[in-house]
């Protein structure tokens, strides 16, 4: 599971790293806040993208044998994106429990999240920069 979930986090880096370059060559020109806007929701969307691929890791690991699982979860996809949303953003606060060797994939998810978020974060302040900084 180890394995699998460095696999699944630097192939989540090269996603996020594709998506930012659209996000770049997409965003308006212009000095204006529309641009700024036009890559906040880019980037909201990229992170949704995201989320929704943890999703399906996560789904797929619960099912392996010998995996491990996930406390008070169904195996839906509804629940599936919940559960890799908060462990995204929050750095895995939940309702869910993870047992089992499954928890390292949602520990590297967890850590990929905020070193993603971040980088995000250091993208938006360029576009900002670029835009109104001078």
């Amino acid at each position: 599971m180890l394995l699998g979930g460095i696999v699944f986090v630097s192939l989540l880096g090269a996603w996020h790293l594709a998506g930012i370059l659209l996000v770049k060559r997409l965003h308006p020109a212009s000095r204006s806040y529309s641009a700024v806007l036009a890559a906040f929701i880019g980037l909201f969307l990229l992170h949704l993208s995201e989320i929704a691929l943890c999703a399906l890791s996560i789904i797929w690991a619960h099912y392996v044998p010998d995996g491990g699982g996930l406390m008070y979860f169904d195996g839906a996809f509804g629940e599936a994106l919940f559960f890799a949303g908060i462990n995204f953003a929050t750095l895995g606060y939940t309702q869910v429990e993870a047992f089992g060797a499954i928890r390292l994939l949602i520990m590297l998810q967890s850590l990929a999240g905020f070193m993603l978020i971040t980088w995000s974060a250091s993208f938006a302040y360029t576009i900002w920069n670029e835009k109104f900084g001078g």
